[in-house]
């Protein structure tokens, strides 16, 4: 049987980066790491994987640090999530906090 055709719009690359996970609410991040990257998402591995359709907020570590607005788009129990990248809002310096957010004193 010939493997499914390809869905995604861009190449998956194996690459370890790590990742903040802002979920809304909570400004405590979930720090993990992609198990592939393109350009417009990627996949995380969790044993707790996100629902599908949970909007997400990474803070990337790739070349430099990039916010991203995402939504989990898969989920495989104990295994991870595949999330598209909706939007990526800007490099992120690292002492203004994240957008939307209130930094606590």
């Amino acid at each position: 049987m010939p493997p499914p055709p390809e869905r995604r719009s861009d190449p998956r690359f194996k690459v370890k980066a790590p990742v903040e996970i802002y979920l809304e609410g909570n400004d405590v991040p979930l720090r993990t790491a992609t198990a592939d990257l393109s350009l417009h998402g990627c996949y995380i591995e969790s044993f707790s994987p996100f629902p599908i359709g949970t909007d997400l907020e990474l803070k990337l570590q790739a070349n430099s640090t990039l916010l991203v607005m995402a939504t989990v788009v898969t989920k495989d129990p104990q295994v991870g999530n595949g999330i598209l990248h909706r939007n990526a809002l800007r490099r992120y310096r690292g002492s203004e906090g994240l957008p939307g957010r209130s930094r606590k004193s």
